[in-house]
């Protein structure tokens, strides 16, 4: 698999961010990706961009090519509230 390797702070729009890494990462590569989201509020728009690359959502779901992977605690271990929410999405 391949993770997202940087994340791109000149970038102030968190959805430009995330939308951006995650089209970067998944043309650059024909192997598994495994990416982050900012907010819950990224994860559709993010999600219907999968489902046109894969032909649809039936092949998203079928052979899905991205996970998920927030960093879920932060000190002092408590949950972080954004990445409970992309979750929860």
């Amino acid at each position: 698999f391949f993770q997202r390797t940087m994340v791109p702070r000149d970038i102030p729009d968190p959805l430009e961010m995330d939308f951006n890494t995650l089209y970067a990462c998944v043309m650059g590569t024909s192997k598994h990706v495994g990416t982050s989201f900012t907010v819950r509020e990224n994860v559709k728009p993010a999600l219907e961009m999968l489902y046109a690359i894969a032909g649809g959502e039936e092949n998203f779901r079928a052979r899905p090519f991205v996970s998920n992977s927030n960093c879920f605690v932060v000190p002092p271990m408590k949950f972080a509230e954004d990445a409970c929410g992309v979750l929860e999405a």
